[in-house]
């Protein structure tokens, strides 16, 4: 039987998007499936770049980020390339992913499925490009075979922003592969440990958790707070550490070989982002039985199911996130409700067998 052949198209396999898109190469069955990859290796994380060179068909091209003329020369590049790969799917990740994988696919006549991952979703770009990425967005949806939702968040957006006619959304989670202890990790140790882990970018709010652990230590907790991640704000975040005379307590930490060994020394996960379309840390977190703080931004409502899976500030302010770290502290007996909760929420929404089987099945109905 001929393999059913995919194309991922995504600008920047960093975080979320990149373990997103590696997951569904990963696990689609080969004996069905053929994938290949076309990104700009050079916007990679550092886990991207460490597997992607021995483990993945992986066609480079430097698509960049801000719209511009640029991306007519691209359209034409790619296509060519696209063309002679002769695959019978094109699944856009992300607004540049997607705008290249819908006018692409179209031409040549392929099924296109498109996963925004907040992407144009986003009101974060400014009033005139927020209102230039919608209507863009309203034009491709008429190019689209089926989008691909990997939150409800996402999906309630897309329909308010872009489309009510619901006929071509799929809700597909996105999930791991669940262990869950049976109790939550206790707190015991005289320094408690905190860990962040996810892009260094403004948007993830590390600058947040600075502020409050920094009015916590000096109030008397004993903390140890490591960020671990890679981007453009880390000397921005480390020069906010050292104003704050906290480098004894917080630190960035760089890439380490294995994050969950490194999420495994935290008695609690601190997640301040400013804005998710779903959120993998909190859920990764949750798996290791370690207690959550986490803001309620965008998808992560839906992943910490409004506050009842962790410690959660109703809205991202120094103050406010502090003391749910303090709670959380502080809390035993809600630790252990929160994370009984959770458990069951995992088990329901967010389980692998589920991600995989769906997008499968997805790939394999949109040919018939």
């Amino acid at each position: 039987m001929k393999k059913i052949k995919v194309l991922q198209l995504l600008r920047s396999p960093q975080g979320g998007i990149r373990k997103h898109v590696l997951e569904i190469i990963d696990n689609l069955d080969q004996n069905r499936f053929e994938s290949i990859l076309i990104t700009n290796t050079k916007d990679g994380d550092t886990q991207f770049n460490k597997r992607v060179k021995n483990e993945y068909k992986v066609i480079d091209y430097p698509i960049i980020d801000q719209p511009g003329l640029s991306d007519l020369v691209a359209l034409y590049k790619l296509f060519k390339i696209i063309k002679n790969l002769d695959v019978d799917i094109i699944h856009g990740h992300g607004a540049k992913g997607g705008l290249y994988a819908r006018i692409i696919g179209k031409i040549l006549k392929k099924k296109v499925l498109y996963t925004a991952h907040g992407g144009s979703l986003h009101s974060m770009h400014g009033k005139i490009k927020n209102i230039v990425y919608q209507v863009v967005e309203k034009i491709l949806y008429y190019l689209t075979d089926k989008v691909v939702f990997e939150s409800k968040y996402s999906q309630n957006e897309y329909c308010r922003k872009i489309n009510k006619n619901k006929t071509k959304y799929i809700l597909n989670y996105n999930a791991i592969a669940l262990r869950l202890p049976e109790e939550v990790k206790p707190i015991r140790s005289e320094s408690i440990k905190i860990g962040a882990f996810g892009l260094l970018r403004k948007i993830k709010g590390h600058d947040i958790l600075i502020e409050a652990a920094s009015n916590l230590i000096n109030q008397g907790y004993k903390l140890e707070v490591n960020i671990y991640g890679e981007g453009e704000e880390r000397h921005n975040l480390q020069d906010l550490i050292e104003r704050r005379k906290c480098t004894e307590w917080i630190k960035i930490r760089e890439y380490c070989e294995n994050i969950q060994n490194e999420m495994n020394q935290c008695e609690i996960v601190v997640h301040p982002s400013r804005f998710e379309s779903f959120g993998y840390v909190p859920i990764e977190a949750l798996n290791e039985g370690i207690t959550v703080v986490s803001s309620l931004e965008g998808g992560l409502s839906e992943v910490m199911d409004e506050g009842r899976n962790g410690f959660c500030p109703k809205n991202l302010t120094i103050k406010e996130l502090e003391l749910a770290i303090q709670n959380a502290i502080e809390d035993e007996a809600g630790r252990i409700l929160k994370y009984n909760h959770a458990k069951k929420q995992l088990e329901e929404k967010f389980n692998f067998t589920n991600f995989v089987t769906n997008i499968e099945e997805i790939y394999t109905k949109c040919l018939h």
